[in-house]
This record gives structure tokens, C-alpha cells and sequence, in this order.
């Protein structure tokens, strides 16, 4: 199976975990979401804990663990917005440089 598929079915998993509003969802839950088997959802989690993108969280009514993005997630949205903050600032002089005005 070339890498670009596995890759993909993983980030599936994985904007279906962010959108289910991290209080977790169950292998069950993610397959019925991405339209992917049981087992492929499973071996996706397992890559993305290994990865650590996501830990298992508490377990739901039906003993099935809640799966929930990790503080990963957290750390690469903060590297990010800082790199977007300082593209904005780069922006914002150069913008006063040439004009001689504060952009607004």
C-alpha cells in the first residue's frame, strides 16, 4: 500500500477525532465518521498514538475508550500562529517602511 494512503486514512481519523470536539470518540464512532473499517480506524490510532498525536481517554457507556487528540495538537497550533504572528509582523514593517503608516 503506497505511504500516500495510509497517510491519508490516518489524517482521516484523525480531523474526524478534532471535529468530534475533543471529549473523544470510540473506534466505532471514528469508523461510522471516515467510512473506514473497525480495524483500519484501530491500526490508525495505534500509528497516531505512537506518534503521539492521540492518547486514549476515558471509556464510554459502552466500554469502548474515547480516543482524544493529544497535547501535540496544542503545541503545532501554537508553533503556527506564532509563525503566522511573525509573517503578520513582517508584513506590518515593510508595510511601514514604504508608506510611512501603521497598518490598522
Amino acid at each position: 500500500m503506497p505511504s500516500e494512503i495510509k497517510i491519508s486514512k490516518e489524517l482521516s481519523v484523525f480531523d474526524a477525532l478534532v471535529e468530534g470536539g475533543f471529549q473523544g470518540l470510540t473506534i466505532t464512532e471514528l469508523a461510522e465518521k471516515t467510512g473506514l473499517s473497525y480495524a483500519k480506524v484501530r491500526r490508525s490510532l495505534l500509528t497516531l498514538e505512537y506518534q503521539e498525536w492521540v492518547v486514549p481517554g476515558e471509556q464510554s457507556s459502552t466500554k469502548e475508550k474515547r480516543w482524544v487528540p493529544s497535547s501535540r495538537l496544542l503545541a503545532a497550533s501554537f508553533a503556527f500562529k506564532k509563525h503566522c504572528l511573525q509573517k503578520r509582523h513582517g508584513v506590518e514593517k515593510q508595510y511601514l517602511d514604504i508608506s510611512g503608516e501603521v497598518l490598522k
